[in-house]
C-alpha cells in the first residue's frame, strides 16, 4: 500500500482552521477509518464537547456507516455526513430518487436513528454537468442553513487536496510511524503557518 492514508480531526472556529489530531490508517485488518475517526472525536476534551455553543461534526461519505453515526449520537454530538446517491432508505428508495429536501429519512441498518436529508450542487466547470452531493443532518435545518453548513466541508477538503497535490501524500512510501508523522507535521505547518501566525 502506497500513499499516506490519514484520518484527521480538523477544527474550524471562525477564521481559525487547524488540525486537532490525526490517525494513520494501516490498511486491511486494522481499525477502519471510521473507528479511527471516533477515537479522535472521543479525545476531544469534555469541556469542548459540552460548551453552550455546540460542536457540529462534518464528515464525508466515507464515514457514512451506521455504526459511526450511532456512536456520534451516543456521544451527544450533532453531525452532518455526506451520503452516496445510491444509499437506500428503509423503504428501498435511493437518495437520488428523492425529490424533496428537508425530509426525514431512515436508512437500512439504521432504522432507529432519524436523519434529515438535504443536498447541494457543486459549481460545474465549462461543458461539465453540475454535481449533486447528498448530506444528512442529525437535526432538522432550513435548506439555506444546510447549504451553508455543507459547504464548510470543502474548506477541510481543500487541505487534503493540497496535501495530495503539493506534498504527494498519494505517493508517499515511508512506513515508519515516526517518519510518517514528521512528514505530515512539516507539510501542515508549511501550509498553515502564514494563516495561523495571527493566532499564536
Amino acid at each position: 500500500m502506497r500513499g499516506l492514508h490519514v484520518v484527521m480531526l480538523y477544527i474550524c472556529c471562525g477564521d481559525l482552521r487547524s488540525p486537532w489530531g490525526i490517525k494513520i490508517w494501516r490498511g486491511k485488518g486494522t481499525p477502519s477509518p471510521a473507528d479511527l475517526a471516533l477515537r479522535l472525536v472521543r479525545q476531544l476534551p469534555l469541556e469542548v464537547r459540552s460548551r453552550a455553543k455546540r460542536v457540529h461534526l462534518l464528515a464525508d461519505a466515507g464515514f457514512g456507516s451506521a455504526a459511526f453515526m450511532s456512536d456520534l449520537q451516543a456521544l451527544g454530538l450533532e453531525f452532518t455526513v455526506g451520503m452516496r446517491a445510491d444509499r437506500l432508505t428503509v423503504d428501498g428508495q435511493r437518495l437520488k430518487d428523492i425529490t424533496a429536501q428537508q425530509r426525514r429519512v431512515f436508512f437500512q441498518g439504521l432504522s432507529d436513528l432519524p436523519l434529515w436529508l438535504y443536498w447541494i450542487w457543486l459549481h460545474a466547470k465549462q461543458e461539465e454537468r453540475q454535481e449533486q452531493r447528498f448530506l444528512v443532518f442529525s437535526q432538522r435545518r432550513t435548506p439555506r442553513t444546510a447549504k451553508q453548513t455543507g459547504r464548510r466541508r470543502w474548506k477541510i477538503g481543500a487541505l487534503f487536496k493540497t496535501l495530495k497535490s503539493r506534498f504527494t501524500f498519494s505517493k508517499f512510501g515511508q512506513k515508519l510511524s515516526s517518519r510518517q508523522l514528521h512528514f505530515f507535521v512539516v507539510s501542515v505547518e508549511e501550509k498553515d503557518l502564514p494563516r495561523l501566525q495571527g493566532f499564536r
